[in-house]
């Protein structure tokens, strides 16, 4: 399956009944620190972009380190319906905004930080999504990056590599649209070891911190500061949209 937002907007309405459950099981309960982590480094007062927000809950954890509301954006309107309703069970303020990381409603500069969590290996042409990430970044804000890098090599690459070809699919089977779970593993395998996606990011205009292996490599945190502010604004009218004006879904 090629990865535009026409084709992962309907495949993840299907899957989002299960999708914080299956999470949890081929994570082996891990996904919830993992998300942690990437809120790590926001900071009190920091206006968050949630990119590829899902259910919010990696919006909900960087509400609670920025104490102020956080822009949830996603391609499917049914992640962002129930990461609205997650937001509000959790007391912490999010607006949720449907639309494609590669034309974001939202004025140069808008943000301080963006995290994405499992979601940049969905995006392609991934140059061009991350250049309009840099473009919504004020300079020097941060880019924070949670996703599954392909395997390295070696016995538990090996290892890891099984898991994701035949493991992951296997709990697809649970889910709604057990389709997205073979995408799912599928994608991991072509986006690269945590080393070349790091230095893709700083292709585009960041400068990056070494990158942080989690459970052993099944996990990865990548974090890096924007150098410019981007590509002037497009002549969008949503572009002129601040993250507070942004309407909710």
């Amino acid at each position: 399956m090629k990865a535009t937002p026409e084709t992962l907007s309907p495949m993840f309405d299907r899957a989002a009944a299960g999708y914080d459950r299956l999470n949890a099981l081929m994570s082996l309960g891990h996904d919830a620190a993992w998300r942690r982590a990437l809120a790590e480094s926001v900071q009190p007062g920091d206006r968050v972009l949630d990119l590829c927000c899902g259910s919010a809950r990696s919006s909900v954890e960087a509400a609670r380190r920025s104490g102020r509301l956080v822009v949830g954006a996603d391609v499917s309107a049914e992640m962002l319906t129930r990461g609205a309703a997650f937001a509000r069970s959790e007391s912490v303020r999010f607006a949720a905004v449907r639309a494609d990381a590669f034309h974001l409603p939202f004025a140069e500069g808008a943000f301080d930080v963006v995290t994405v969590a499992w979601g940049l290996r969905n995006l392609v042409p991934e140059p061009a999504a991350l250049a309009e990430m840099r473009r919504v970044l004020r300079a020097g804000g941060k880019l924070l990056v949670l996703d599954s890098p392909s395997p390295e090599p070696g016995v538990l690459g090996a290892a890891h590599r099984s898991y994701i070809r035949w493991i992951v699919p296997a709990f697809g089977r649970l889910s709604p649209d057990p389709a997205a779970y073979r995408y799912l593993s599928e994608s991991i395998l072509r986006f690269g070891r945590v080393g070349e996606v790091a230095r893709r990011i700083a292709a585009a205009g960041f400068v990056c911190d070494p990158p942080r292996r989690l459970t052993y490599g099944a996990a990865a945190l990548w974090s890096a500061r924007s150098t410019l502010t981007g590509q002037p604004a497009t002549d969008r009218a949503a572009s002129a949209q601040t993250a507070h004006q942004a309407a909710a879904v």
